[in-house]
């Protein structure tokens, strides 16, 4: 995030799959590092800036609110407007795209005001307000990342072991491979076996 200590990873998610959260009312677990001080919304508006309010759980059950403040995606359509609320902008395409075509909208990808943890807390998760938009939409807040000031986690690396032989109907003990880095979910690193004939991992 320019001009901050706030970094962020976009996901990567193929393309026509959801990339976002959206306002409607869901739960996102965080996993910050344990020295981060504060944290961002990465995300934007739509249907004109959004302002709205999450709720925050810590560790300890405890919760907090706090405002999520988006400008509209495309600036209302001024590619040369400025972002409200003190967002910061973090990115923006040469192009809006509509239907089959393109037109000349300038979408942007924000950050919002930093909040700051609380000293003592641990905060684990997010919870975004539910919002309804036009017919047949929910949610007016589009939120792609959550930026943090913590020292960044190692890359996730995996070494596999070498193959390994078995015989149908016997137990297998084997190591599969060592993993380290990355982070790892509340049950700890998950892994999946496919055998290569079509069974069920």
């Amino acid at each position: 995030v320019p001009g901050t200590g706030l970094s962020f990873a976009l996901p990567v998610v193929p393309a026509n799959q959801p990339d976002n959260a959206t306002g409607n009312g869901s739960t996102i677990a965080l996993n910050l590092p344990a020295d981060a001080k504060n944290i961002s919304f990465v995300g934007t508006g739509t249907e004109g800036n959004q302002n709205t309010t999450a709720t925050l759980t810590f560790s300890d059950g405890s919760t907090a609110t706090t405002p999520i403040q988006f400008s509209d995606w495309t600036l209302g359509g001024n590619a040369n407007g400025t972002p409200s609320f003190g967002n910061i902008v973090v990115a923006k395409s040469a192009y809006r795209l509509h239907g089959t075509d393109k037109d000349s909208a300038v979408p942007f990808l924000f950050a919002t005001t930093p909040y700051p943890i609380p000293a003592g807390k641990t905060l684990v998760s997010v919870t975004l307000p539910k919002q309804t938009g036009d017919p047949g939409t929910v949610g007016r807040i589009h939120l792609f990342a959550v930026a943090d000031d913590g020292t960044a986690r190692p890359a996730l690396a995996l070494t596999a072991a070498k193959d390994q032989s078995a015989t149908a109907g016997q137990a297998l003990t084997a190591a599969l491979g060592t993993v380290s880095g990355g982070v790892p979910g509340s049950a700890g690193y998950q892994a999946t076996a496919q055998w290569g004939d079509g069974t069920a991992p």
